[in-house]
């Protein structure tokens, strides 16, 4: 990868990551939001991705850097790169009516990220965004400059994200039979006596992102347990195991813990709470098998 200059020495190259849509995790689905950015802005940029954006229908390799500012999804950046860019056209601008292209650009990884000295899943940075003309609300943008923003004696966001996971396992712990019987009451409420089919399933989701205008850092961490009556567009193989797509119906609950964080790295807020959800996962179109006679 080609370095660039960054002020605290380097510049960084930038991701993009698949969007085609993944495999229904078993959370509720989230809309993806991604307002116009300025030519320059301050964010974080995030690795394992994955799991998150797989609830807005996207998808992204397991390496892949996203970044985030205010309250908004991850977008996937590009930046030059002499060794693995390619050419590429981004729209500019607020609108987007404008376009530059690129002749270089490629994605940046979580492998890039370290070879750059920066380890981690978190780094707050300020990015210029498209040569300092903005982007649009579209999921991709070229960062032509990338500076970092933490130091030692401030806010460092990777060991403070550790930091603050470790405070959401020992709070979900302590609530444990809280999540259960939460858990327990929305699944009577949404299937009654009808017998689930399961699996029961766990997944744990990160967001973080930095806002703006109280110049806060944002952590969220999403425990789900979720259940369900499924059934499977290919049936059952003979060996008792489902086959093809799962459609059916999902229940669950959340538990959520929020956090804000001042630059300094002091802990401004905390937050735990237990969402129920019930979401529908409709039935596969299959098209029927062609006569080849």
């Amino acid at each position: 990868m080609s370095a660039f200059k960054l002020s605290a020495g380097v510049v960084m190259a930038a991701a993009l990551a698949l969007s085609a849509v993944a495999a229904d995790p078993p959370m509720p689905r989230a809309k993806t939001e991604l307002p116009a950015l300025s030519g320059k802005v301050v964010g974080v940029l995030a690795g394992r991705l994955d799991a998150l954006v797989a609830t807005e229908g996207r998808r992204a390799e397991p390496d892949a850097v996203g970044f985030a500012s205010g309250r908004s999804s991850y977008r996937w950046v590009y930046v030059p790169d002499d060794d693995r860019g390619g050419p590429m056209t981004m729209p500019v601008g607020p609108s987007g009516k404008d376009s530059k292209r690129y002749s270089d650009l490629a994605p940046l990884t979580l492998t890039d990220l370290r070879a750059l000295g920066l380890e981690g899943d978190y780094h707050l940075v300020e990015i210029e965004v498209n040569d300092g003309m903005g982007a649009p609300a579209t999921p991709v943008f070229a960062a032509t400059k990338i500076r970092s923003l933490e130091s030692p004696e401030t806010l460092r966001v990777s060991p403070k994200v550790a930091e603050l996971r470790r405070a959401f396992g020992k709070t979900r712990a302590a609530k444990g039979d809280e999540v259960q019987k939460a858990l327990d009451a929305h699944l009577a409420k949404t299937f009654g006596d009808r017998k689930l089919t399961g699996p029961r399933e766990e997944a744990d989701l990160t967001y973080v992102t930095w806002l703006p205008e109280s110049e806060e850092l944002l952590v969220e961490f999403r425990h789900v347990v979720a259940d369900g009556i499924y059934a499977y567009s290919g049936g059952v193989k003979l060996d008792g195991k489902p086959a093809g797509m799962r459609y059916g119906t999902t229940a669950g609950v959340e538990a959520v813990g929020t956090y804000t964080v001042a630059k300094d790295g002091k802990l401004m807020t905390e937050k735990f709470d237990l969402k129920p959800y019930t979401r529908a996962i409709p039935r596969p179109h299959v098209a029927p098998p062609q006569d080849k006679r």
